[in-house]
């Protein structure tokens, strides 16, 4: 068993501003060739499963340019990269907010240690806020995304291991802990820096 920890970039292009998210997943890639094979196989599993529900919590003004994985911690490896369609494109109607607000998703361990990870989505339509909180109808739809956040994915190939979504710390040691919940904040978050969480 060879249990090591991925991590997966969503890269988009929000009304012409690059922007990222950063995802990590732990799973045991013993079974797959190469470690770029394994990467692959999350990003078809992370697509698969999240992709559609994503769209539908983005502007139409964001388009997800690419999603590319590789192995970290453990030297690393190669990355794999999946660049996204012309058709990979937000859903949600309306002027895109220029005040650099954000609906952000808090990732929970538990045991609750004092960390946890955050994901700012990039960007957010004007239609969607209300006195900088997100409208009910749109809370429910970023709900649907932070249940499919915190689910383990079934890679294909390798074995068909379970990659399990983990937050990743460097410190007091470099540890990949297991992500128990995710959930949407009702408020609106500022980011106004590269959107990586943890």
């Amino acid at each position: 068993m060879s249990q090591q920890t991925y991590r997966l970039t969503a890269s988009y292009n929000a009304a012409g501003q690059f922007a990222q998210n950063v995802l990590h997943y732990r799973f045991d890639d013993g079974g797959f060739a190469t470690t770029i094979a394994a990467a692959n196989a999350l990003i078809a599993a992370f697509d698969t499963h999240v992709t559609a529900q994503l769209k539908a919590a983005l502007s139409v003004h964001t388009q997800i340019l690419s999603y590319k994985a590789r192995r970290v911690v453990q030297h690393g490896g190669f990355e794999a990269v999946k660049l996204g369609l012309t058709t990979d494109v937000g859903t949600r109607t309306g002027d895109l907010s220029a005040s650099g607000l954000a609906p952000m998703i808090r990732f929970m361990v538990q045991p609750p240690p004092p960390i946890s990870g955050r994901m700012f989505l990039p960007g957010v339509s004007d239609d969607d806020c209300d006195n900088s909180k997100v409208t009910p109808t749109y809370f429910t739809i970023l709900t649907g995304l932070a249940n499919l956040l915190d689910d383990t994915l079934t890679l294909t190939g390798g074995g068909a291991p379970t990659a399990v979504p983990v937050l990743l710390t460097r410190q007091p040691i470099v540890d990949s802990i297991p992500i128990t919940l995710a959930v949407p904040a009702s408020f609106l978050a500022t980011q106004r820096r590269r959107q990586r969480p943890a």
